[in-house]
């Protein structure tokens, strides 16, 4: 979570205005949901996961962003 605090605090941003989009969730997902960073899952491989680590939405590929980004603006 320290990364993503420094991340947002380089940035300016309060944690609940930022979004991370990465494809691991050991990394990418745990560490944003602890930094109280709203987490997008790229899956592309359609990976099974568990319910230990869970992103606030997945998506298989970039395109899907766009939906998203725009209705939790």
């Amino acid at each position: 979570p320290a990364f993503f605090q420094h991340a947002v605090d380089l940035l300016a941003l309060r944690p609940d205005e930022a979004v991370m989009v990465g494809d691991k969730l050991t990394t990418d997902i745990l560490g944003a949901n602890r930094a109280g960073i709203r987490s997008i899952w790229i899956n592309r491989h359609e990976m099974m996961r568990s319910d230990e680590i869970v992103p606030d939405y997945e998506i298989s590929n970039l395109r899907e962003l766009v939906g998203i980004l725009t209705k939790t603006k």
